[in-house]
């Protein structure tokens, strides 16, 4: 993090692309700070999840793989990482870049996990606006499905609709029976928008964060 804020300094241009997290939960989040106050330009990617660690330097030499930087993994983790020069591989080295200023580009320049909730009611339909952020979110539930894992209470019929997520911990803690009981029921569900495998959700733990406001559309 020293060498890459003495290169800002330098006038070199940095680019940090990693994923949105809660403040304080990764390494990533306190040094994207550092460096953007430096100058260098961070965004947070929301979905696919960036676990990959590249190092790319002048277009030219690339370090990418598993391995993080840090002591336990450099002395005792089983770690992968490969040294990759664009001389030697230009169609892999070009493909690496090309990923990675997909995924620049595709990225908000703030971390949303770390804005303030919402205000006022979201129409279920504009969640995916408000990624990452908290937020009162309401509107119709049209579908139910109890996985035995998982139950989903879906705003729309379709794949990429939002939907509130409960896990079986929390199943006797709602109305019942569960998750039937919500079906056609208008609600306002509050929590953190997130995205998981390609799907816009609000994970619920308890039933205060969910208010049904009348027994029909």
């Amino acid at each position: 993090m020293e060498a890459r804020g003495k290169a800002v300094a330098r006038g070199v241009r940095v680019r940090l692309v990693g994923s949105p997290a809660e403040p304080g939960d990764t390494y990533f989040l306190a040094g994207a700070e550092e460096l953007k106050q430096a100058g260098a330009e961070v965004r947070f990617l929301p979905d696919p999840y960036v676990h990959a660690k590249v190092l790319v330097q002048d277009g030219e030499v690339a370090l990418l793989g598993s391995l993080n930087l840090s002591a336990n993994s450099l002395n005792a983790n089983r770690e992968l990482s490969v040294l990759l020069r664009k001389k030697e591989a230009p169609e892999a080295f070009a493909r690496l870049l090309s990923v990675m200023e997909k995924d620049f580009q595709a990225g908000f320049p703030e971390n949303p996990f770390a804005l303030p909730p919402v205000e006022g009611v979201v129409p279920w339909q504009e969640a995916p606006r408000y990624f990452g952020r908290v937020a009162k979110v309401e509107g119709v539930i049209q579908a139910v499905e109890d996985r035995g894992t998982v139950a989903f209470l879906k705003f729309g019929p379709g794949e990429s609709d939002l939907r509130l997520v409960v896990f079986p911990r929390s199943y006797g803690l709602f109305q019942q029976p569960f998750p039937q009981s919500y079906l056609s029921k208008r609600v306002r569900a509050t929590g953190r928008i997130v995205l998981y495998a390609g799907y816009y959700e609000i994970v619920l733990d308890d039933p205060s964060a969910l208010e049904v406001l009348d027994g029909s559309p």
